[in-house]
């Protein structure tokens, strides 16, 4: 029932996204489980269509709960193409809607025809996929997973930045835009975003075979780069996380990029990074055809 990409757990209660239960309710829930004893107990579920029916209307694939964060009685939930929903979870049988962001209206997704509600869930605008605040909850990411189709249609996803100092009235500041690529399918050398950490004014990214980046985010309306590591032929990135801030960050690889390589019994690999500014020598150029990456061009 829990297609599990991140859980959140926070005094007490464990947070769940309730990927798998679109079959039995039509909607995809948040899910609490109180677990302060050994008999774990469910709380409370809460949808968009708890805040208002008509997001019934929405075609499902442009509403799934991809994941939950949850902080300060907050949580943040990236309904993909729906956007992210800030809700109040500090009573956790009684979740209450505060505000939401994102790129469409509910006008603009109930006009997302059927037939057209896999391709709009494929490529951006849209595709709220993570989503996370600051230390003191007033700075809020919402990182995109897009790419283009064989058409040509789309393209990655990147990162928006929100002010949500003010949780009923969020503001977006910036957009963080993905590497450029020579080719944005899913069966090329992608740079979307993924997932991602902010700490102490930096942000921490990974962009699948774009590599992993920090950003300063101190002026969060201005995000500077401060550091890029990429070597798309040999690995992708999920995530950059903070491990020792000021000192290293780490990035988790996803499946190595190689058929030989898959293979292998151990296909995830950590990777840590000095914590500074700074540039990789001889960086690849990623609108380089794979070929030309991979040395074997003409």
């Amino acid at each position: 029932l829990f297609y599990t990409h991140n859980s959140y757990f926070e005094d007490g209660i464990v947070y769940l996204v309730g990927s798998g239960l679109i079959r039995q309710e039509g909607r995809f829930p948040l899910v609490m489980y109180d677990v302060t004893d050994d008999d774990p107990e469910e709380v409370a579920r809460w949808s968009p269509v708890d805040a208002d029916e008509r997001w019934a209307d929405v075609p499902l694939g442009q509403r799934i709960l991809h994941d939950a964060y949850v902080q300060d009685g907050i949580a943040y939930l990236p309904y993909w193409d729906a956007g992210t929903f800030i809700v109040d979870v500090s009573d956790p049988e009684s979740p209450e809607l505060l505000d939401r962001v994102g790129d469409y209206t509910h006008e603009e997704l109930t006009g997302i025809e059927r037939s057209e509600s896999r391709l709009e869930s494929f490529i951006p605008p849209g595709n709220a996929h993570y989503a996370q605040v600051n230390e003191d909850g007033t700075l809020l990411v919402v990182g995109k997973e897009a790419w283009s189709t064989g058409s040509g249609e789309g393209g990655a996803g990147g990162i928006d930045l929100y002010d949500v100092s003010d949780t009923e009235n969020a503001e977006h500041l910036a957009t963080i835009d993905p590497p450029e690529a020579h080719d944005q399918n899913r069966s090329g050398y992608f740079t979307t975003s993924h997932n991602c950490d902010i700490v102490d004014g930096r942000l921490y990214t990974s962009w699948y075979f774009g590599g992993v980046k920090i950003h300063d985010v101190s002026d969060p309306a201005n995000p500077q780069e401060l550091a890029w590591w990429r070597e798309p032929t040999e690995t992708c990135f999920w995530t950059a996380q903070a491990a020792a801030p000021g000192e290293f960050f780490i990035g988790s690889s996803a499946n190595p990029p190689t058929e030989s390589d898959r293979r292998e019994p151990l296909q995830g690999r950590l990777f840590t990074f000095p914590d500074r500014a700074g540039e990789q020598p001889d960086p690849p150029d990623l609108t380089n055809s794979p070929a030309e990456l991979l040395g074997t061009g003409g």
